[in-house]
């Protein structure tokens, strides 16, 4: 799986819309410092998912979107399009090429797709878990990121190689069912509670029907 094309537009300070294609391999962006590489990064960061705005540089969410100069008004939403290229099956979907859009209106509201296809932010990360992509994922080193490596806590560290390993995606599968057992022992004991109740019930209303044949006999 690789990333193969990236659609820009109404984020940060790209007003218009951008179309970068990338090659397989290396792929390097060079300019003069206020250019936008970084924020061009930022654009794939949020569009995999991102929800921290200090991430991406930001205070609020809001900040992503186009802000308006003095001669050109504020935009309303901004919107980002990944495709990527999963002929290798890299990622567990029957898709060979995957495409991620993410939009932010100025309202708060957003908006996730896969293919054109409305989906929730849950699914999105469910398509990139054990694949290194995504928030938690380590396809971006920055400075803070390798500092963050070399400082962190076992337990962070250990979180990283597992997402490293491709056994991410197994520990939150191991989850979902640990839940769905739980819920299901949950439902067990209000079956065993209401059986329970209508046993003595029934216990009951056999001690009437006795009493009633007993009654009609004499």
């Amino acid at each position: 799986m690789y990333l193969k094309k990236i659609n820009i537009v109404g984020f940060k300070t790209f007003p218009n819309k951008v179309n970068v294609e990338l090659i397989k391999g290396i792929n390097a962006f060079v300019g003069p410092n206020g250019c936008g590489k970084s924020n061009l990064v930022d654009a794939i960061r949020w569009g995999l998912g991102e929800q921290n705005p200090y991430t991406l540089r930001g205070t609020r969410m809001e900040d992503i979107i186009f802000a308006g100069t003095s001669n050109r008004k504020p935009l309303g939403m901004a919107e980002v399009t990944l495709t990527l290229d999963n002929q290798d099956s890299h990622s567990p979907t029957t898709f060979s090429e995957i495409s991620i859009t993410r939009r932010l209106f100025r309202s708060g509201e957003s908006e996730y797709l896969i293919n054109r296809t409305p989906v929730r932010l849950k699914d999105i990360q469910e398509i990139f878990a054990g694949t290194g992509l995504g928030a938690p994922g380590y396809s971006f080193l920055s400075q803070d990121m390798v500092e963050f490596v070399i400082l962190s806590k076992p337990r962070e560290r250990r979180l990283l190689f597992e997402e490293v390993a491709g056994i991410s995606q197994f520990k939150s599968e191991k989850q979902k069912i640990l839940k769905n057992i739980e819920k299901a022992r949950e439902n067990l004991i209000r079956v065993q509670d209401i059986t329970g109740e209508l046993e003595r019930q029934l216990k009951y209303i056999k001690r009437q029907a006795s009493k009633a044949r007993k009654f009609k006999n004499l």
